[in-house]
């Protein structure tokens, strides 16, 4: 039995590299305050800091514009 070639073919680019996933601001304020209020976030792993870091500096942004 003969086997067919996987098409490997993707229609859709490639994502941007500094694209951002949009988030609801009242959702990303309620995580980013559930963060802050939970006792013993100083052991969650480094990219989950680094994760509500980038939401704080977002909300910032959008404040300030």
């Amino acid at each position: 039995m003969r086997r067919g070639r996987i098409n490997t073919h993707n229609p859709l680019p490639p994502p941007d590299p500094y694209g951002y996933i949009q988030l609801a601001s009242g959702y990303v304020r309620e995580a980013v305050e559930a963060y802050d209020n939970w006792t013993g976030n100083e052991q969650v792993p480094s990219r989950v800091k680094e994760l509500i870091m980038i939401l704080r500096i977002e909300l910032s942004r959008q404040d300030e514009g």
